[in-house]
């Protein structure tokens, strides 16, 4: 795909993002086994890890999403469902970026849509906005070992190859979710929800973008 930059970032961040092993904070390993996402605290994540991010002027949250989820079988067209985080028109309050680290040993790909050939509904359930009727593909990204910058607010889904359908996949991965820190706390940044878009984490990681 051509000019995918306004969707994702391939970031060369050469550090162990987790203490332990995924392991430790696989969903599936919880207490319910049929689990598939797990809010894990920070003190899970390689204290230079964070301190990377601070160095940048990137605040993270206090807690990361795990997820071990299963991959059905692919879409193949010619129309989508795919989904943005929170409700896409109350943006830019909805998270508009996460960091991701794919731990899995098969990959998929993660694929983006023209959000003007969509139709846009809020799923309260979920706090997602589901695009129905996806047409035009803009960009895809298989992931690697390096972690991935990824634009919320841009219809995706993860989809299997054709050659992986049929073939059960779960995909582990880790996603790190940034905030802004109100005045008066003790963490106070000073930044605000313009400082934590998708454009400006990517500009201030600039010089460890890869694609």
């Amino acid at each position: 795909m051509t000019d995918a930059n306004n969707y994702y970032k391939i970031l060369n961040i050469d550090i162990n993002p987790l203490k332990g092993s995924f392991d430790e904070i696989d969903p599936r390993k919880s207490v319910n086994p049929t689990q598939q996402i797990r809010m894990s605290t920070t003190s899970y994540l390689n204290p230079d890890l964070i301190s990377f991010f601070s160095n940048n002027n990137i605040k993270l949250a206090n807690f990361f999403y795990a997820s071990n989820t299963f991959m059905y079988d692919y879409q193949s067209g010619p129309t989508y469902t795919a989904h943005s985080d929170g409700n896409f028109a109350d943006y830019p309050h909805s998270k508009s970026a996460t960091i991701e680290w794919n731990f899995s040993n098969t990959k998929v790909s993660h694929v983006f849509f023209d959000s003007a050939n969509c139709e846009p509904q809020y799923d309260v359930t979920s706090d997602d906005t589901i695009w129905s009727n996806c047409t035009s593909i803009i960009a895809s990204v298989t992931p690697d070992d390096k972690p991935i910058l990824f634009n919320c607010q841009v219809p995706s889904i993860d989809n299997k190859s054709v050659e992986q359908t049929g073939v059960s996949i779960r995909q582990k991965k880790i996603s790190l979710v940034f905030i802004v820190v109100e005045p008066g706390d003790p963490n106070a940044n000073n930044l605000t929800p313009d400082e934590i878009t998708f454009a400006k984490i990517s500009e201030k990681l600039q010089d460890y973008i890869v694609e």
